[in-house]
């Protein structure tokens, strides 16, 4: 049991295969979940682990995956794009899919890799990972671990640990689940600041716990690394007292003068709608509503779309440099 406060839900591993199969995923009690049945699968070319957190102000899918190396990388490639399809067709999601892809976005030479990138890319999905976390001796170094997500701006922090029990860096990032009962007074209660100091502070007592707390046998080093972590956390990021602040949102800058424009024209619509409901017409003018709907959707895509193109444009302009990658996803 890694521990008394966290949940857990594994993936059969694939019969007969001793190494480099079998997923898990902890999650904290405090959550609720559900088994994701139809986006979790295993074969011999990945390996597919989801929840939905329920409870929550926005829906939220969480996936573990692997891409066994000796599998077919373009069938692997074609159950993701499926995945993605799915999740994409969820409305109003925030996923996160993490693992080991086996692929190595610092070196995408082969059409496989780099239809791999155009997946995550064109999907919505950001790689909050862009330095190595993978090396064997006498190696070069390799990015094929990763976490991705549609919804970067509600990322605080990502990076990768070295916990020195295997060729393996651990990857992490910090997100606000929030929960769906919201304060009223439109205040936020927090618990927690990732401030650059505090972040700091973090990593230089993780790093001195690591080097106390893992032992040898590599089960007691997980669970050792997981109550290390959640120790530094709250040493060096956890508030004594907690405030309460009210945040202005930030305009989102794919959001044009073009867009802000058609965002206008759609409430203009939808205010008209409104007023054409009476006791004789409750569901107001149809031709109106479907007007809006037709409207609405459009909109939607066209936002998705500017959202999609200027992350691609974002980390295009950035590669190879990660100072600018991090400034870019730390935006």
């Amino acid at each position: 049991c890694l521990s008394e406060d966290y949940d857990s839900v594994y993936q059969s591993k694939i019969e007969g295969k001793k190494k480099g199969s079998g997923l898990g995923l902890y999650i904290n009690k405090k959550y609720n979940f559900t088994l994701n049945d139809s986006l979790s699968l295993c074969n011999q070319n990945i390996e597919a682990l989801f929840v939905n957190i329920t409870g929550m102000e926005r829906s939220t899918v969480i996936g573990a995956l692997y891409r066994p190396p000796n599998g077919d990388i373009k069938k692997f490639n074609s159950e993701l794009e499926n995945i993605f399809n799915d999740l994409n067709a969820l409305t109003n999601s925030d996923c996160y899919i993490l693992g080991d892809f086996n692929i190595n976005l610092h070196c995408l030479k082969l059409s496989p890799h780099q239809k791999f990138e155009e997946l995550v890319i064109t999907s919505g999905f950001t790689p909050l990972i862009s330095t190595a976390t993978h090396q064997h001796p006498n190696c070069a170094k390799t990015c094929i671990d990763n976490i991705f997500t549609n919804n970067v701006e509600n990322i605080s922090i990502s990076g990768t640990i070295d916990l020195n029990v295997s060729n393996h860096s651990a990857v992490f990032h910090f997100s606000s689940l929030k929960p769906s009962v919201v304060n009223s007074s439109g205040k936020i209660t927090i618990h927690y600041k990732y401030s650059k100091e505090n972040i700091d502070q973090f990593c230089t007592d993780l790093g001195e716990r690591l080097k106390t707390s893992l032992l040898n046998n590599a089960d007691k080093n997980f669970e050792s690394f997981t109550t290390a972590f959640q120790a530094s956390v709250d040493a060096g990021c956890k508030l004594a007292v907690p405030k309460t602040t009210k945040r202005n949102t930030v305009t989102n800058p794919w959001i044009t003068s073009g867009l802000i424009r058609s965002i206008s024209k759609k409430d203009e619509l939808y205010s008209n709608w409104k007023k054409s409901i009476s006791n004789k017409l409750q569901y107001g003018d149809l031709a109106q509503k479907e007007t809006l709907k037709a409207y609405q959707k459009t909109l939607k895509q066209t936002i998705k779309f500017a959202k999609r193109k200027y992350y691609y444009g974002a980390f295009d302009n950035c590669r190879g440099n990660s100072k600018k990658t991090w400034e870019t996803i730390n935006k």
